[in-house]
């Protein structure tokens, strides 16, 4: 009866010459692989510089936890927040990326999964 719909951005990267690699689509909203497997998905995102810097606050919350005398409870706490805060800004770092490869933000399209956001964005998208 009723349908949950998603917002998605699309980026689209004009001097790429495969139409099918031109257009990219980023979820907005919680993202729960992200939030579950940090490292791994920033990794596999190709967030190399977010991976990078995640590691390094992870490290400082440790080590700089234990240094500061704080309880393992509290360090835990810690990294559960960085987790979170990473789960809802994964789509964010997602997009800053692709900016930085050359991919412009060119419209917003709500369907309830990326294959049918995808057609409703072709189907409105200037020829």
């Amino acid at each position: 009866m009723f349908t949950r719909e998603a917002i998605y951005t699309v980026h689209v990267n004009p001097q790429i010459a495969e139409p099918e690699d031109r257009v990219l689509l980023v979820r907005e909203g919680f993202s729960l692989w992200a939030f579950v497997f940090t490292i791994l998905w920033t990794l596999s995102q190709r967030l190399w510089i977010a991976s990078a810097a995640y590691a390094a606050l992870i490290i400082l919350v440790v080590k700089g936890g234990e240094l500061a005398g704080l309880s393992e409870m509290t360090r835990g706490m810690l990294q559960l927040g960085l987790q979170v805060w990473l789960g809802f800004t994964a789509h964010d770092l997602q997009r800053m990326a692709l900016a930085r490869r050359g991919y412009g933000e060119t419209s917003v399209v709500c369907a309830p999964s990326a294959l049918l956001a995808e057609q409703r964005y072709y189907d409105h998208a200037p020829v």
